[in-house]
């Protein structure tokens, strides 16, 4: 879930739920924010912030 506030801005909440082959059900939390300028979209989304092992994903994409 995001807001946007202006176009080229974006910020939320993301959830995430994984499951390794034979391994319990886990469930990560966490914060996104994005920008976007043209043709070029980059977000950071930081899941598990403020615990001892958070996890960053960084994503690009580019619109034709």
């Amino acid at each position: 879930m995001s807001y946007s506030p202006a176009e080229w801005c974006r910020a939320g909440l993301v959830a995430q739920r994984t499951k390794a082959y034979h391994t319990d059900l886990d469930i990560q939390r966490g914060l996104l924010i994005g920008l976007s300028q043209e043709k070029v979209d980059f977000t950071t989304y930081i899941f598990n912030a403020g615990w001892t092992d958070p996890t960053v994903v960084l994503s690009l994409g580019f619109h034709f």
